[in-house]
């Protein structure tokens, strides 16, 4: 826990540090130097860390896969944030073993791009918000609000104003307890998820 504190303290300490250099930039600068809003979709998937059948350790663990839109707001050339809405759904394997989930996340994101001028511009990010989900577990069904966070790195690819990206995020979430139990509502935990998602959004 203190290693996942100490890597947020020194994302948080750099978005920072880059933000008041732009900000510092842009008194001199007209706002359309410094200021641009973004927008786009997505898809992606993600699934919990389990150890499998066959001894290993994976994220296959209540696999969900949906899509999103986002609202960027960038910062100067290396600070942004973010703003999304994203559907998720269980897959075909979890789903025919009983368990069905169905969750809309809203979250919000700050994050650093390196090489903006570059054609491809690597990224870190990190961010959180709200889990809206309905789940259904062995029969058992519970409709809740939940945290999310995560860390995310990946890259863009800049095309002018159109760009292509994809990030690998590493979330802290809620995952209900699959034990068969008498009680007629869910447990939760907080458990690792790992997500992969792609990207095209258009900067104004």
């Amino acid at each position: 826990m203190n290693k996942w504190i100490g890597l947020v303290l020194a994302l948080s300490f750099l978005s920072a540090d880059a933000l008041a250099g732009e900000a510092t930039l842009a008194a001199t600068s007209e706002p359309t130097d410094y200021w641009r809003i973004g927008m786009g979709g997505r898809i992606g998937g993600y699934g919990f860390r389990q150890v499998n059948d066959e001894g290993n350790l994976d994220f296959e663990n209540c696999r969900m896969n949906g899509t999103g839109i986002f609202v960027t707001s960038e910062f100067g050339k290396h600070g942004y944030t973010e703003f999304a809405v994203d559907f998720y759904h269980t897959i075909a394997e979890p789903t025919r073993n009983g368990i069905d989930r169905l969750s809309v996340h809203t979250t919000a994101a700050l994050g650093l791009k390196f090489l903006p001028d570059r054609l491809i511009s690597p990224l870190i990010q990190f961010g959180g918000g709200a889990e809206f989900t309905s789940a259904d577990v062995y029969g058992i069904h519970q409709a809740a609000v939940l945290p999310v966070a995560f860390l995310g790195a990946g890259g863009e690819l800049n095309f002018g104003d159109l760009k292509a990206g994809m990030a690998i995020r590493t979330n802290a979430m809620q995952l209900p307890e699959y034990g068969w139990n008498e009680s007629e509502s869910l447990e939760w935990r907080t458990e690792v998820s790992g997500q992969a998602i792609f990207w095209m959004r258009y900067v104004l």
